[in-house]
């Protein structure tokens, strides 16, 4: 996991396995990979126990982060501008748990 940059540039912390960290409950960023079309992403709206489809291919089933980041210090990160989130490729979305306020 060394490859993978971190989330914001600056950003102190590193990348995790997720089963390695369960943080049930705690919205982080994280990195997930689509076996059916090898599209891979980073998403601002991860939890460990909740997944996203592929925008590209729209396989069936939800696509757990396989990664998550791990914060160097307990504060919440800065919001940062990036894309809108796709609540309806949002597993706790479409669940009626919106994450984007949390």
């Amino acid at each position: 996991m060394r490859s993978l940059p971190p989330p914001i540039p600056g950003a102190q912390g590193q990348w995790c396995l997720r089963k390695k960290l369960e943080r049930r409950g705690v919205k982080t960023f994280g990195h997930f990979h689509c076996h059916s079309c090898d599209n891979r992403w980073t998403s601002a709206h991860a939890w460990a126990e909740h997944g996203q489809k592929c925008k590209v291919c729209r396989q069936k089933g939800w696509i757990k982060p396989w990664a998550l980041w791990a914060n160097a210090s307990r504060q919440k990160s800065r919001a940062v501008p990036g894309p809108p989130h796709i609540a309806n490729l949002c597993q706790r979305c479409t669940k009626g748990l919106p994450c984007s306020t949390v």
